[in-house]
């Protein structure tokens, strides 16, 4: 994948264990190219590229909130709750194991102030008490109560 930048400010979201790569525009033009594909990108879009299928396309975003990382916070509108822990782990450099179904099916809007410690990160994530984190090193299992 190629991001060419034509004056601008963007976030790059890219890891190797997850699907596809994102780039989101806060301010001035982006042109991105994969697999002979290409999406020129307005301010609150984001190019995303589907490493599995090949797939180039762009959407709507508020490019804004996927940036506050750069500031200490993460940010989530209507986020599902696997993805958020994925970026909880990345932050806290910790491994989660879920062992929930209800996990699959919870959803979050709201922003994460990442001086906040991990304890007390997952006491705002879970305001109705419906999990268990367990700690053992830098392992923690989610359970249902």
């Amino acid at each position: 994948m190629q991001v060419k930048v034509t004056g601008t400010v963007f976030n790059v979201r890219s890891y190797l264990e997850d699907p596809a790569t994102e780039v989101s525009l806060i301010n001035g033009g982006v042109d991105v190219f994969a697999n002979n594909k290409q999406v020129h990108l307005k301010p609150d879009e984001k190019a995303i590229y589907n490493r599995e299928t090949g797939d180039l396309y762009s959407e709507t975003t508020d490019s804004h909130k996927s940036s506050l990382w750069t500031t200490g916070r993460l940010s989530f509108v209507n986020a599902f709750f696997l993805d958020i822990l994925k970026d909880i782990e990345r932050k806290y450099n910790i491994k989660i194991h879920v062992e929930s179904n209800n996990v699959e099916n919870e959803y979050f809007t709201g922003s994460i102030n990442l001086t906040m410690s991990l304890q007390e990160v997952f006491n705002f994530i879970d305001v109705d008490k419906k999990y268990r984190f367990e700690q053992s090193g830098s392992v923690i299992m989610l359970k249902d109560r």
